[in-house]
């Protein structure tokens, strides 16, 4: 076997992992947005969950975010709930920032607040006692290493405050 052979199956290994963590992220991001949605059609805990999960199985149906946030504007709208497509989108990069760091940081209390209203704005509010012993610098790196590409990019800027439980 060659270096040029192991290269590339490490390679290979690395997307195959990079896709499957993204492919959970995603899944995750979509469960909290059924949990939000849940909340504003004022379901119950067990309708909650089953809710959710239906919008994690909505994904499926096509490429991209389009499939999810039809099935919530629906439902929304069929529930009473008034909402339009731009406060939907709002929410739904807030819980992909969420489902990100709570993927980096698995033991993570996240609030995420849109500062600006313009969907590049938050303040983010992590609490896990995985922080137990870091500085307040290491605390904050491990929340924007969780977000990777996105500071500076999708996000442009984000206010975190972080802190362990008492």
């Amino acid at each position: 076997m060659t270096t040029f052979e192991d290269r590339e199956r490490a390679e290979e290994a690395k997307f195959a992992h990079d896709e499957e963590t993204l492919f959970r992220i995603q899944a995750r991001r979509n469960k909290l947005l059924g949990h939000w949605a849940a909340a504003r059609m004022g379901l119950d805990a067990a309708e909650t969950e089953a809710y959710a999960r239906a919008v994690v199985q909505a994904e499926f149906e096509e490429a991209g975010d389009e499939d999810v946030v039809r099935k919530l504007l629906g439902d929304l709208t069929m529930a009473k709930v008034e909402i339009d497509e731009p406060e939907l989108r709002a929410a739904l990069a807030e819980q992909a920032i969420e489902a990100l760091i709570r993927a980096a940081i698995p033991d993570a209390d996240v609030t995420i607040t849109d500062l600006a209203g313009d969907g590049d704005h938050y303040a983010a509010h992590v609490v896990a006692p995985s922080f137990a012993g870091l500085s307040r610098v290491a605390r904050h790196k491990a929340v924007y290493g969780a977000l990777g590409e996105r500071m500076g990019g999708v996000l442009h800027a984000l206010q975190v405050t972080t802190g362990v439980p008492t």
